[in-house]
C-alpha cells in the first residue's frame, strides 16, 4: 500500500511505520498487522522525517489472496487508543 506521511509539527520525527502499529482490515473483518521488516526494506531503512517534509513510501501487509482491503488503522504502539481509521479506496 502506498502512503504519504507529512510532518505538520514543524519538528520532524519518526515515520509512523517505525513508531506505530498499523493494521489493515478487509471487508470480511479480518485484521492484518503491517510487516515491519518488509516495510523497512522497501523504504531503504528510513526511520525519520524532516520538519515540514513529506515522505512517500510503502507499507506492506501480507493478506489472504482474495482479501478486499477496507480500512487502515494506525496506533502509536504504546497502548493508547488508535490515532485513526482511514478507508481504503
Amino acid at each position: 500500500m502506498e502512503v504519504r506521511e507529512h510532518d505538520i509539527s514543524g519538528r520532524g520525527g519518526y515515520l509512523l511505520t517505525e513508531n506505530a502499529r498499523i493494521w489493515l482490515c478487509d471487508e470480511d473483518g479480518t485484521w492484518y498487522e503491517h510487516d515491519v521488516r518488509l516495510t523497512q526494506a522497501l523504504n531503504g531503512g528510513a526511520i525519520g522525517i524532516d520538519a515540514d517534509a513529506q515522505f512517500d513510501h510503502r507499507v506492506v501487509f501480507q493478506v489472504y489472496e482474495h482479501a478486499r482491503p477496507h480500512l487502515v488503522r494506525v496506533g502509536n504502539g504504546y497502548g493508547e487508543p488508535a490515532a485513526g481509521d482511514w478507508k481504503v479506496d
